[in-house]
């Protein structure tokens, strides 16, 4: 009996000091939707307007420069959904990387690019918008979001280990005779 209270009391210390975990949902007809947490904001700037000098930017930032805009999302094509939390949206995503929220006038911040490293539900890009620097009221102010991902482009290196692999086993196979 001593034990059991002994672990249960360790099992409280340790739920204590546990982060409490943030998931937020959303209700499509009658189901309602876990879309994970919020995506980390990554950078917050104003590089100007194209998708090529967004992309760019998106690769200057995260650093990864084989990234491609897989999608890009505009106004009528955007399903953005509100949260169980207000002024947190999520809107449903391709499993991108990151993805690119573009606002239109009315960001407080001055800002109108903001990356994001989708983190939380790969199905679903979730921001809160006070954020962004927009109210909870003016989700139209969002121009499109954009999806990055990597090419599958595969390293040398990469291609010379499988062919040493190939050779090796080829090697070892000819011993065995």
């Amino acid at each position: 009996m001593k034990r059991i209270l002994q672990i249960s009391m360790v099992l409280c210390v340790l739920l204590a000091f546990a982060g409490s975990v943030w998931s937020y949902s959303v209700t499509v007809g009658s189901d309602i939707i876990d879309v994970g947490g919020l995506d980390a904001l990554i950078a917050s700037d104003n590089p100007g307007s194209g998708d090529a000098t967004a992309l760019a930017w998106v690769q200057t930032e995260t650093g990864v420069f084989d990234l491609v805009m897989d999608e890009k999302y505009e106004d009528g094509a955007m399903s953005w959904l509100p949260t169980n939390t207000g002024g947190v949206y999520a809107i449903h995503l391709n499993h991108p990387t990151y993805f690119l929220v573009k606002t239109g006038n009315g960001s407080s911040t001055g800002n109108d690019h903001f990356l994001f490293n989708n983190l939380a539900s790969l199905d679903w890009g979730v921001v809160n918008l006070v954020d962004l620097g927009l109210t909870s009221t003016n989700i139209g102010k969002i121009s499109h979001v954009g999806e990055f991902n990597g090419t599958s482009v595969p390293e040398p290196l990469t291609v010379v280990l499988l062919g040493l692999g190939l050779v090796g086993l080829g090697g070892a196979r000819r011993f065995q005779k």
